[in-house]
């Protein structure tokens, strides 16, 4: 069976998480959504229909996209905000061909017959008018796992972390737990990855949820790590963290200090003394020294958020920020209960920073101008460098692109030269 992910209009309502990725990139759980997806499915033929600018990102996450695969087979057509869950996936394969399966007035995807996938995705590229059209199933159990606004991947985070143990723990653990001076509870609930470095003093404690260490992992001496949790492969946990439940660290990361129920998806750093709670961060994320996000108000009411230019309750009692790609804060910052902060943002200060910081903002105290795009890129190439990636033309051409695609929102907020 061969997959297409779709995007719908629903994706903005993700900003700033899916605003320089796809959103079947977001990470939530041990996985990112494709890689869920991929486990699940069985499958490398995937294709994908995304917006325009996100296209040479997306082809690098599925190469395969840009092969032929015109192989006579049923196509499973997937909105890209699923969470790939498995029994999301069997309602979806169990469809009759040719029909959609949607949850009241949105679509979840759809299995069609090869003719008629090359006809409907021919036709236009915008998918979901045409599948609309088709006959449709409701979902069985009256809702599916459909990501919808950012602190959905916040609150999921933990049953999916649990979700995806079941799958990981099929695979034994490539390290030895047994090593003098660390402390386990509830050791059947911890897996190792390949060469993951556990140093005198560690304190596993896997009593609420299972710990997953992926290959490669370093936890330096006297680290306290709880579960639910998942640090990805190649990153480091520095000495004496503090990492509590619902947390998901992914590849290449750097942290330290206190962090709870967050997730931090690629090649970002947190490394020192200081709080993060109930927060997204994006890849290249790099918060400064003793910097703290609160996640509860202090009236311990529901908390509002900026979603697609209005604010809008989210429902839930605590949530810290959301911060978009290539974003940064210095020493001693200090974030507002759900606070977001768009993409390539560069922020100093100690004063309360405003609830929301378009992209392409830089300063602190009150006062903010745009961040020039050709120093915003010399900085991404510089920091990628580092970790021995390169900064390429496509990345260039996505910058510019998102630069010219938030100035308006920049001068609505008066973040004006």
């Amino acid at each position: 069976m061969r997959i297409c992910l779709f995007e719908d209009h629903r994706v903005t309502q993700l900003y700033p998480i899916t605003l320089a990725r796809p959103a079947f990139d977001i990470r939530v759980g041990a996985f990112t959504l494709l890689e869920r997806l991929r486990l699940g499915a069985g499958t490398s033929l995937i294709q994908f229909r995304v917006r325009d600018y996100l296209e040479e990102v997306s082809t690098r996450l599925i190469p395969e996209a840009a092969e032929n695969q015109s192989t006579r087979q049923t196509v499973l057509v997937i909105n890209s905000r699923l969470a790939g869950l498995q029994a999301d996936l069997n309602q979806l394969t169990a469809l009759p061909e040719n029909n959609v399966l949607v949850n009241q007035d949105v679509l979840i995807g759809g299995k069609l017959a090869e003719a008629d996938w090359n006809r409907i995705h021919a036709a236009d590229p915008d998918l979901v008018p045409q599948l609309r059209n088709l006959p449709t199933v409701s979902v069985t159990d009256g809702s599916a796992t459909l990501l919808q606004y950012p602190w959905d991947v916040v609150r999921w985070n933990g049953d999916l972390l649990r979700q995806d143990a079941e799958r990981i723990f099929r695979t034994p653990s490539g390290t030895d737990i047994q090593v003098p001076g660390i402390h386990c509870v509830e050791e059947e609930n911890i897996w190792l990855g390949s060469h993951v470095s556990l140093k005198p003093g560690v304190v596993l404690d896997a009593s609420e949820g299972p710990i997953m260490l992926d290959d490669g992992a370093r936890v330096l001496p006297n680290a306290f790590l709880e579960g639910p949790l998942y640090v990805g492969k190649n990153s480091l946990i520095k000495a004496g963290a503090k990492i509590y439940e619902n947390t998901t660290i992914g590849p290449v990361c750097k942290v330290g200090g206190e962090v709870e129920e967050s997730i931090l998806h690629s090649y970002s750093n947190k490394q020192h003394e200081g709080f993060l709670g109930h927060a997204y961060l994006g890849s290249w994320v790099n918060i400064g020294a003793d910097s703290n996000n609160s996640d509860l108000k202090n009236n311990y009411g529901t908390v509002r958020m900026w979603v697609n230019g209005q604010w809008m309750d989210s429902g839930t009692q605590f949530l810290g920020m959301i911060m978009g790609d290539h974003s940064k804060c210095g020493i001693n910052s200090t974030i507002n209960t759900g606070t977001v902060i768009g993409f390539n943002c560069n922020l100093y200060g100690p004063d309360l920073h405003p609830k929301y910081i378009p992209s392409f903002t830089w300063g602190g105290a009150g006062h903010y101008v745009p961040y020039q795009l050709e120093k915003a890129m010399a900085v991404a190439e510089r920091v990628m460098a580092r970790r021995k990636v390169t900064f390429d033309d496509a990345d260039r051409r996505l910058f510019r692109e998102i630069f010219i695609r938030t100035e308006p929102d920049r001068k609505a907020n008066n973040i004006l030269p």
